[in-house]
């Protein structure tokens, strides 16, 4: 089930609430002014000066009281628009985290970051401050409409037939509104992708002097981007084009009746003042009002995109990714029993046959390409659909969800990732460790001279994506990192492909001494020596597997 706007406001129903408050007051105020102002003329005109200058003194009052409130509504409206924001993309990244390897990777990461920014700006112009305001115009209209009624019933009855009007003419824009609404979502993720994707690129086409290519096709993403936006405002101002035609033809013939009906002796002629603000009033909120649907319209169509990231529907199917039972720490072994995986027509790997005993240290060695990350990939729970058995303890691993699974393991990647934080930071990961057991994790993966070397030690900025860092002084912090956070399983792929020999060397004499962690090991570049270091070796070529003697 899809969460709706409407799901969001009920959420924040408290400050919601106030901010529509806020506005009842507000354009209840207004239209205290006007009234007053039907009192003034009517004072002026009889040429009653004491009772012209109560009025008038009553009315000032009221105005300073309106801009008040109208400060304070604003005030509330940012902060309720604030935590609706918020609450959506929070929903987004919990969705985001319930997502499995297979569906994350489904989608560019570019896509993801467009959602989590332009389109929360795009839902938040077109939805939640349009939410706001037709509240108040909705007050506004309902205030007029009251305020028309003390006058005079037939100011009531045209301002009655101005709002079915007014109702009825903006459905007709609404589907077409709506389809370019979702059209501008889709365009906008893929033209973020697009420009992600040739930043990211930029210093290879500038090595390869690819100019003209990079300016195009980034022109070509941009075209594409604002002919979307020039089609969908086209439509809104074509729109409101028309409404406010028939919104001026309108108000023209009300002002014709009230002087008409004045001139017939229905009311007082200072009515024309004050009413024909009324009816300004509510003809303007009508006009509005119809402004923000079609604008909530188009803000309904981002929002409901965005709820495609993952819905309950897609949970509820997943339950097989899910935890069924509770992993517990590893007491004996992880066995892998036929164990084959393939896509797109191509075998990765067959028949995979292989025991790790509990702290034992193992080795997967074999040319690029063999398949040794995917078989990582496959023990680590993202894998899902292989053929064949994972036992952890005698049981079925596809029992038990990414998270338990992820929370006995830790993997060093070939590809490290750090965040633009300080080398603390990137180690803790937001938990609270103590002094020692950081300096026994820098220690065993001989990040220790690297802390030395930076005038900053620990609180040194990596900057974004480690570009501080050399490749083996971040492949040294991942290392760090995962001993930090003491998972039992250690799975490291090619995790000192980039480090010299002398530091890979101390990194693996490190890793083999850690009695309580069963280590898997994917390297390319074992010596024979190394190799009878570990418990056992294990040799994969074109995706079959065997023990090395």
């Amino acid at each position: 089930m899809r969460k709706t706007y409407w799901y969001y406001i009920k959420k924040h129903r408290g400050i919601s609430l106030a901010t529509c408050f806020l506005q009842l007051t507000l354009w209840g105020l207004q239209a205290t002014v006007n009234l007053l102002l039907i009192q003034i003329f009517a004072a002026a005109m009889d040429l009653d000066l004491h009772r012209f200058l109560f009025w008038t003194a009553i009315d000032l009052g009221c105005w300073g009281l309106y801009f008040l409130v109208g400060m304070l509504q604003n005030y509330v409206q940012a902060q309720a628009i604030r935590k609706l924001n918020g609450c959506v993309r929070k929903d987004m990244l919990e969705s985001l985290w319930q997502k499995t390897y297979e569906e994350l990777h489904s989608q560019d990461f570019g896509e993801y970051l467009s959602k989590l920014t332009n389109n929360i700006r795009q839902i938040e112009h077109l939805l939640w401050t349009p939410f706001f305001e037709a509240v108040g115009r909705v007050f506004q209209i309902l205030w007029s409409i009251l305020a028309l009624s003390l006058i005079d019933w037939t100011l009531l009855l045209l301002a009655i037939t101005v709002a079915l009007l007014m109702w009825v003419i903006p459905k007709l824009f609404e589907k077409k509104i709506e389809k370019k609404g979702k059209d501008m979502e889709q365009t906008l993720s893929k033209t973020t992708t697009a420009l992600g994707d040739f930043i990211s690129g930029f210093e290879l086409l500038k090595a390869f002097g690819k100019k003209l290519f990079f300016l195009s096709r980034a022109e070509e993403a941009s075209r594409d981007l604002e002919r979307t936006k020039f089609q969908l405002g086209y439509m809104e101002e074509k729109a409101y084009a028309i409404i406010g035609m028939i919104h001026t033809i309108l108000e023209i013939l009300a002002e014709v009746m009230m002087v008409l009906l004045s001139f017939l002796g229905r009311f007082h002629l200072s009515v024309i003042f004050g009413g024909g603000n009324l009816m300004g009033g509510l003809h303007y909120g009508f006009t509005n009002l119809a402004k923000y649907r079609l604008s909530i319209t188009a803000g309904k169509a981002q929002l409901e995109s965005l709820q495609g990231t993952l819905n309950e529907d897609d949970i509820k199917e997943n339950q097989k990714y899910k935890k069924k039972e509770t992993l517990l720490p590893l007491q004996h072994s992880i066995q892998l029993k036929n164990v084959s995986y393939g896509y797109g027509g191509r075998q990765i790997l067959e028949n995979l046959q292989l025991t790790i005993g509990k702290n034992q240290k193992i080795a997967v060695v074999g040319p690029s390409g063999s398949g040794k990350t995917t078989l990582l990939k496959c023990i680590m729970g993202w894998l899902q659909d292989y053929e064949g058995e994972i036992l952890w303890d005698g049981k079925n691993m596809r029992q038990y969800g990414e998270e338990d699974i992820q929370r006995e393991m830790a993997l060093i990647s070939q590809d490290v990732y750090l965040f633009h934080r300080t080398i603390r930071e990137n180690l803790t990961l937001g938990e609270d460790f103590s002094a020692d057991a950081i300096q026994r994790a820098v220690e065993a993966s001989a990040l220790t001279e690297v802390i030395e070397r930076k005038p900053l030690g620990l609180e040194t900025m990596v900057g974004e994506g480690g570009s501080q860092l050399s490749g083996g002084e971040k492949q040294r912090v991942a290392i760090a990192r995962a001993l930090l956070h003491n998972r039992s399983i250690l799975l490291v792929d090619e995790g000192t492909s980039a480090l010299d020999r002398e530091n890979a060397n101390k990194i693996e004499e490190a890793l083999l001494r850690q009695k309580d962690i069963t280590l898997l090991l994917i390297s390319h570049h074992l010596t024979e020596e190394r190799k009878k270091e570990f418990d056992g070796v294990y040799e994969i070529h074109r995706g079959k597997g065997e023990e090395d003697a």
